[in-house]
């Protein structure tokens, strides 16, 4: 998909790869904010939902490795991102989630 088609001007798109933060101050709802303020097109691969809030974490749910994957293929089938950024990652099956074989650095646009 070509950038311009995303919004009226072009942004960079830009993945997160991270935990959900309910109360939105941290995670992927940061990451997002922060991408917008900077001139990217935010995209987003979950790796876990949290319930929390300024006071704390009260409870973490992971996603599978499979549906971390399938995530991260969508987004790259699609918009290729110019930058992934990785953020929690609270399983530590989530880090094998994208094989060697086609993991995300193999992904990524070689810098010209």
């Amino acid at each position: 998909m070509d950038e311009k088609k995303l919004t009226n001007r072009s942004l960079a798109p830009v993945l997160s790869i991270a935990g959900s933060d309910s109360s939105g101050g941290a995670g992927i709802q940061a990451d997002l904010k922060t991408m917008l303020a900077n001139d990217c097109y935010g995209m987003s691969a979950i790796t876990a939902l949290t319930a929390q809030n300024t006071m704390g974490v009260t409870g973490i749910m992971n996603v599978t490795p499979e549906f971390l994957r399938k995530q991260i293929d969508a987004v790259f089938l699609d918009i290729p991102p110019k930058a992934v950024k990785i953020g929690m990652v609270s399983d530590c099956l989530l880090y094998t989630s994208p094989s060697p074989r086609d993991g995300l650095l193999s992904r990524m646009p070689s810098s010209a």
